[in-house]
């Protein structure tokens, strides 16, 4: 039998050098689309980015075809030469139709897909013709480009790909570490990454880590020890806690049953950064200065210093396995809420991430082939994650996990892909850029605020989902009754409750009161604590929970509450604006005082005035009185005041997508 011929080497040397290079100038092209997209955002740091990602998943895509051709191909290096201007002809062409196809949904807006893809198709003769110029412009080329030349090219259309690998390798790690393993181990059917790393459990005294486990969970409910051996914190962005109603959050009124629900508890910021980092830190926002303005613009924001200790970095040194999924562009690593996670993802930075990359037509493609590629922020992908987490998990170790779900957020819809949306359709129509809103360029009549109101309402309600998602996951994991679950907000949101809307810009219930849920093993059930509690003191609350000691610095915690002891109520600090002129608010059992920089002075009485609207300023004895409680109560170390000199972080694209996305930045 005749042999059947084979390919020479010297054809797939050429179609490998063919691959390389035309990857590198198809991966231009998509860069050069995907930056005149993102022209308007912050271009000088979309380079990076757009000039990673499109080399790498043109080489993904154009490297089955090109081996393809290449193991059938019995040509000469002339026709590898022509392969490689075929590959490049195809791409203009595609990538034309793309420009198309882009330009007519922008015009006519993105909805409008049927006549984005008519015109574009409509184009395909354009296309082809400036496919057939660029084949015939490279064929020229490559005829020049013999030996010595040949090899230059080659080196660098690698050395390109070399950097574009490098650079999303960075850009991953820096957002997100320790995921990539847990990925791959989901890919490949391996369970959970993180039980190779496990650390020994540190047991109760007499019992292995095992038998502690096992033990705990054949034991009825009421037989176990009051300490809970896991943490479950779900925070919620922009929650309302006039809205954690049965009629609005049917999903959480029921954890509420189940646990003690706090009527008075209080945030120290009116924003996600500073508010979450006294979650997480247990102290006051002039304690720990991560949000401190640091530049112009919102994104110029301090972060939290490495030296304050953090739940996650407390928990992790007592041996727990630590977890976050997270959801806004303020819980990026540059800002330092991530620190003492093991596991650490940030969605929406990932889902912004390939936003920028929608455009090209590298992604697009790509997308098509792997549609898990399409990442989205909204509430359902955080719980996904977790339950991906949860059921592969075996470890025996003792887990803290945070979710932090950014659903309620403006444009305030539960359904739509991401919350970057600038504009929002409603059942009334479109709903106003949250930008304009706030600095009052519109003006909604009572049509126009009721369907906000209701578009948010329907973003609880989708959130409230989420919890009751996560509720059952426990159950179904095992973790439910040995665990301290904790439901609460960064803070709540103004719908014209002091005529304004959103939130950042004032310190008034309606943004610093938030939800909070605590459900434990030993805790009362059903219970409603009327004390006044602060956010900065649940940490220290949790760990007191856990049986973990709470470092000396963080606030006192009120787990006394949920024992039954006495606890004596105290004041709660409030401050550090995202928008308007800055401001601190003293919360007492009865009265909120706000103290302005320029001297004005606002006080109301909660019990007769619950919403805030009567100013008591007048009453100089009562005013003087919380004046100077304020002054002992707040102290700046220096290390926060000087902060206000250190360099911007965290402005980068994504954020300020992101962040143009919540109606931060126009």
């Amino acid at each position: 039998m005749e042999a059947q011929p084979q390919p020479p080497k010297g054809v797939l040397r050429t179609a490998a050098a063919a691959l390389l290079i035309a990857a590198a100038v198809l991966g231009v092209v998509d860069a050069a689309l995907a930056l005149w997209h993102n022209r308007a955002i912050a271009p000088h740091a979309s380079v990076p980015l757009c000039l990673t990602a499109p080399f790498v998943v043109w080489l993904v895509l154009l490297a089955p075809l090109a081996l393809l051709l290449a193991l059938v191909s019995s040509a000469t290096r002339r026709d590898a030469r022509a392969m490689t201007s075929a590959l490049l002809a195809l791409g203009f062409a595609a990538a034309l139709l793309r420009v198309v196809a882009a330009v007519v949904a922008s015009w006519r807006g993105a909805g409008d897909v049927r006549l984005a893809d008519a015109l574009a198709v409509a184009a395909l003769p354009l296309a082809v013709g400036a496919g057939l110029g660029a084949e015939a412009a490279m064929r020229a080329l490559l005829a020049r480009c013999t030996g010595r030349r040949l090899r230059i090219l080659v080196a660098l259309a690698l050395g390109v790909h070399l950097a574009a690998a490098a650079g999303v390798a960075w850009l991953v790690r820096r957002e997100s570490h320790g995921v990539i393993g847990d990925v791959l181990a989901a890919a490949l059917g391996l369970g959970d990454a993180s039980d190779a790393e496990a650390a020994p459990t540190r047991p109760r005294p007499g019992a292995t880590p095992d038998a502690e486990a096992t033990s705990a969970r054949a034991r009825p409910a009421q037989d176990r020890p009051a300490t809970a051996r896991h943490l479950v914190l779900v925070t919620i962005d922009t929650l309302r806690a006039d809205h954690l109603e049965p009629q609005h959050m049917p999903e959480a009124s029921a954890l509420a049953a189940a646990g003690t629900r706090f009527r008075a508890a209080y945030s120290s910021a009116p924003w996600t950064l500073p508010a979450l980092a006294s979650l997480l830190t247990g102290l006051p926002a002039a304690r720990h200065g991560a949000g401190l303005p640091i530049g112009d613009g919102p994104l110029a924001r301090s972060a939290l210093p490495e030296a304050h200790a953090t739940l996650a970095t407390v928990l992790q040194d007592a041996g727990f396995e630590t977890r976050a999924i997270v959801t806004n562009p303020y819980l990026g690593l540059g800002y330092g809420l991530g620190r003492g996670f093991a596991r650490f993802e940030n969605v929406t930075l990932e889902s912004e991430a390939l936003l920028t990359l929608q455009p090209t037509l590298g992604f697009w493609l790509a997308s098509r082939a792997w549609p898990q590629l399409a990442i989205s922020d909204r509430g359902a992908a955080v719980t996904s994650r977790a339950a991906r987490f949860l059921r592969a998990r075996t470890s025996e170790r003792r887990l803290f996990l945070w979710l932090h779900y950014v659903d309620p957020h403006a444009p305030y819809d539960g359904a739509t892909r991401s919350f970057r949306d600038d504009l929002l359709a409603g059942p009334d129509g479109v709903l106003p850029r949250m930008a304009q809103l706030r600095a009052g360029e519109i003006r909604p009549d009572a049509t126009g605020r009721a369907a906000l109101r209701a578009a948010y309402e329907r973003a609880v309600r989708a959130v409230d989902h989420e919890v009751g998602d996560v509720l059952r996951l426990l159950d179904a994991s095992g973790l439910g009754d040995d665990a301290v679950v904790v439901l609460t907000a960064d803070h709540g949101e103004e719908l014209w409750d002091h005529g304004g809307v959103e939130h950042g810009h004032t310190l008034y219930d309606e943004l610093i009161r938030v939800p909070l849920v605590i459900r434990c093993p030993g805790c009362p059930r059903g219970v409603e604590v009327a004390q006044l509690v602060g956010i900065e003191a649940l940490a220290a609350t949790l760990l007191e929970l856990l049986g973990v000691a709470p470092p000396a610095a963080m606030s006192p915690g009120f787990a006394a509450l949920l024992r039954g002891a006495p606890y004596e109520p105290r004041p709660v600090v409030s401050e550090n604006l995202l928008f308007a002129e800055e401001r601190v608010a003293l919360r007492t059992e009865r009265f909120t005082y706000v103290a302005w920089p320029n001297g004005k002075e606002e006080l109301y009485d909660r019990v007769r005035d619950p919403h805030e609207l009567r100013d008591l300023a007048a009453r100089t004895p009562l005013v003087r009185r919380h004046r100077e409680q304020l002054a002992r109560l707040r102290v700046t170390p220096p290390d926060v005041a000087a902060r206000s000199r250190a360099p911007a972080r965290g402005d980068d694209d994504r954020t300020r997508r992101a962040l143009r996305a919540l109606g931060y930045v126009q």
